[in-house]
């Protein structure tokens, strides 16, 4: 089931995207684009809540209760977060839900790293990994809502090197660091002897 879960979240974004890039340039109006432009944010959404659940399972696998407890409220925050993000007019009011998995990544992490300095079973060798993709995503999505390359070189990255296209290529090394991190979890998990 875990797998599941992780690999739907590595393939859902390169399902939606191409789905919204191909009809974007439809004839249906303001209405329309905005129904695609949710299918591609609801992407944006399964990547966050589905590719956490990798490491904050791993995070407290030897602590049960505390996993367990950890993981249903992360699904509660990405439920509330869904239904926040299908009820948003604009960029900015998508944002601020998907922020909030990023501050409980950060936690995570947090408490992984304090249980490594006081040698409680687990390990950090996925850390990278996974503060790797979130650097990218953020560098990526910077890129685009600043327009750059092309607000420096007007008229010469209209067709290719735009900030979109490298918004999405930054997305996928994104995805491969996300999925490195977990295959990491994922075998650690496997083999793990709790005390």
């Amino acid at each position: 089931m875990w797998f599941f879960f992780h690999f739907f979240s590595c393939f859902a974004p390169f399902f939606a995207s191409p789905i919204y890039h191909l009809f974007m340039c439809h004839q249906g109006g303001c209405d329309t684009y905005q129904k695609l432009l949710t299918f591609d944010v609801c992407g944006v959404w399964v990547i966050n809540a589905f590719g956490g659940l990798c490491g904050i399972r791993a995070t407290l696998y030897c602590m049960p209760f505390w996993g367990t407890f950890s993981l249903t409220l992360y699904i509660i925050v990405s439920l509330l977060s869904i239904f926040l993000i299908l009820k948003a007019n604009s960029a900015k009011e998508r944002l601020k839900p998907l922020i909030v998995f990023g501050v409980m990544r950060y936690f995570f992490i947090c408490v992984r790293l304090s249980l490594y300095a006081f040698n409680w079973t687990t390990i950090i060798t996925p850390i990278p990994h996974y503060l790797c993709m979130d650097l990218l995503a953020f560098v990526g999505g910077t890129l685009n809502v600043a327009r750059i390359p092309e607000r420096w070189f007007p008229g010469r990255c209209d067709y290719i090197g735009n900030s979109h296209q490298i918004m999405h290529v930054l997305t996928v090394i994104s995805v491969y660091c996300l999925h490195v991190g977990s295959v990491r979890d994922f075998n650690w998990m496997q083999d793990a002897v709790c005390h």
